[in-house]
């Protein structure tokens, strides 16, 4: 992750293959119980927001329910809602940047993917409050470093279906940090610097996934 500044080190794609390998227990609790964890919990809010199963001994899929924010998170998405949760700008600028957004799987701007699904701009801007919020909660957190950015990061994990996927979202999350989530020997040698440590952080990513077959 020496590509990211340590601050932004809970940002990376790997995080989301961490969570699988050491947390599938873990988030299918949070699936399960939603109010044990300190009275409301936010990230089991969360966990429901971004996954779904039918069957309880089933892994967790990221959700198919096309009514929610979180059916059309693409990879480009992902980092806007990452990068907004962790910078939390405030509502208005929240509010400025998904709209300059464009989806990576579907080349819309989001306010024409709104349109498009029927899901509005103000259900994005409460899902960047919902990971904001589980990221800070008052009691211990459930997962490692921050978990609403852990539960994002997971469901774009397991939506990504090619290194050009984790590529589309590292380079979002390069333009909603306005570079600030690279570390400063990505960008010293400007963007094909950073490209070439991006790269080299989507090899070790993957060659980590393919050592992990149970990954679910």
């Amino acid at each position: 992750m020496a590509v990211l500044r340590p601050a932004a080190y809970h940002l990376s794609p790997a995080v989301g293959l961490a969570v699988g390998a050491g947390g599938s227990h873990l988030l299918s609790n949070l699936y399960s119980v939603r109010d044990e964890l300190g009275g409301s919990s936010a990230s089991a809010t969360l966990t429901r927001e971004l996954f779904h199963r039918t069957h309880p001994q089933e892994p967790l899929r990221p959700t198919a329910n096309k009514s929610l924010p979180a059916a059309h998170l693409s990879p480009s998405l992902c980092a806007a809602v990452a990068a907004l949760a962790w910078e939390r700008p405030g509502s208005a600028a929240v509010n400025t940047a998904l709209r300059a957004t464009t989806c990576s799987a579907t080349g819309l701007l989001l306010p024409a993917l709104a349109k498009q699904t029927g899901v509005s701009v103000a259900r994005f801007e409460r899902l960047v409050e919902a990971v904001a919020d589980a990221d800070t909660e008052d009691h211990p957190a459930p997962l490692p470093g921050q978990s609403g950015t852990a539960l994002l990061l997971r469901l774009l994990w397991l939506r990504a279906s090619s290194r050009a996927e984790l590529w589309d979202y590292l380079c979002a999350l390069h333009t909603h940090t306005g570079g600030g989530a690279l570390a400063t020997s990505a960008t010293g040698g400007g963007m094909a610097a950073a490209e070439v440590a991006c790269i080299a952080l989507l090899t070790l990513t993957l060659t980590l996934s393919l050592t992990k077959p149970s990954l679910a």
